[in-house]
């Protein structure tokens, strides 16, 4: 007999003699109790017994497991004193699902309770089983679901708002540009290349939204990965004068099929966010290796040696409209990992030892065509 079943046993001995013989019987049958304790717990988070007089008969090893409490301190207790309020739901149901919390040393659980009553000879009831089912997992994907469609419908309305503001703002640049033209040199002049460089970094932003709010498809063709990376930092390094150092660790070559415009985007967000953190003294480092192991395809890392990020930051780098940039759209590493998870791929963060690290993985070929940030 397993100590599971014997601790039950002993919490059994204050439960009515037909319940006792039984759960002897099933207690002392090893091979069908065991059976039935591995098919209940395969199915369900906890499994327990009450008998008619409220104590509890069985409390399965997946109950310590959740709950911190060992079978031998829970077997022969009042449920009320075990499992605080929801035992009074169990008590209500006479038989079905129904919906609750478990309250742990911890913290307070959502479960659902699925209470099937056993009866005895001329319709006693013996006492009760409960399958409990932790919901934490259902309530956060719920939760992510809710969050997803709000932010769908919000990105809808804003593409709209973004896209009436877009005309007027390119024209607002063009007028900005002629008046520079005819203008002297002089304060004049350039206070205009000022209005005309602040206009295009919105112009910039207003586009990110729009990418964001509506994702277009991935145009596949044969691409130069290397060549793409080069390219990019070239385009980056331009921007950032002085900058920080950049060291490069790249093959002459590595081919794959992936929409080049998209992924040229979204490695150059993250180019310039890794500058951004190292600042003018650090460094900013691309490694790139094939993944022959793994199935193929290439495993990008871009390093920055901007410091530590905390848990806290390193969760939300990827959320968008966050940002911890002052002026930041928070909307960059979103669109790159978007790009990237189109592909196939996906971007992890990584942080210790005074820099961070994006790992950055790509197939040799996209998994059929998927969305991403490119406006249709």
């Amino acid at each position: 007999m397993s100590s599971q079943s014997a601790s039950a046993q002993t919490g059994c001995e204050a439960a009515p003699p037909e319940a006792r013989a039984q759960f002897s019987a099933l207690a002392d049958d090893p091979a069908r109790s065991t059976y039935l304790e591995t098919l209940l717990q395969e199915m369900c988070d906890m499994v327990l017994a009450i008998d008619r007089h409220g104590r509890l008969l069985y409390w399965s090893p997946s109950c310590e497991r959740l709950t911190g409490r060992a079978a031998a301190t829970a077997i022969g207790r009042k449920a009320a004193e075990v499992l605080g309020p929801l035992a009074a739901r169990l008590e209500e149901v006479e038989e079905g699902t129904t919906e609750g919390f478990l309250q742990t040393a911890e913290e307070r659980i959502p479960v659902r309770l699925r209470v099937v009553r056993v009866p005895g000879p001329s319709g006693i009831r013996f006492g009760s089983v409960c399958a409990v089912t932790d919901l934490r997992a259902t309530w956060k994907e719920h939760a992510a679901r809710e969050r997803e469609s709000a932010l769908a419908e919000l990105g809808k309305g804003v593409a709209w708002a973004v896209h009436q503001i877009r005309n007027p703002l390119g024209a607002a640049a063009g007028f900005a540009e002629l008046l520079e033209r005819d203008l002297p040199d002089g304060n004049e002049g350039q206070l205009l290349a000022k209005i005309r460089e602040c206009l295009a970094e919105v112009h910039r932003r207003v586009g990110d939204i729009l990418s964001y709010a509506r994702p277009g498809a991935l145009v596949i063709d044969e691409t130069d990965l290397c060549s793409l990376l080069g390219s990019v930092v070239e385009t980056v390094r331009t921007r950032f004068t002085p900058g920080p150092k950049w060291e490069l660790d790249l093959p002459p070559t590595a081919r794959l099929l992936a929409d080049a415009m998209a992924l040229r985007e979204a490695i150059e967000n993250l180019l310039v966010n890794a500058a951004e953190a190292s600042g003018a003294a650090g460094t900013v480092t691309l490694m790139l290796q094939s993944r022959p192991a793994a199935g193929g395809g290439y495993r990008l890392l871009i390093r920055n040696t901007g410091g530590d990020l905390t848990a806290e930051k390193l969760g939300s780098l990827f959320e968008p409209f966050v940002s911890t940039k002052t002026g930041g759209s928070g909307l960059g590493l979103p669109l790159a990992r978007r790009t990237v998870r189109a592909h196939g791929g996906d971007i992890q963060a990584l942080s210790a030892g005074g820099s961070t690290t994006f790992v950055v993985t790509l197939p040799d070929e996209p998994r059929g065509e998927r969305p991403c940030n490119r406006e249709a």
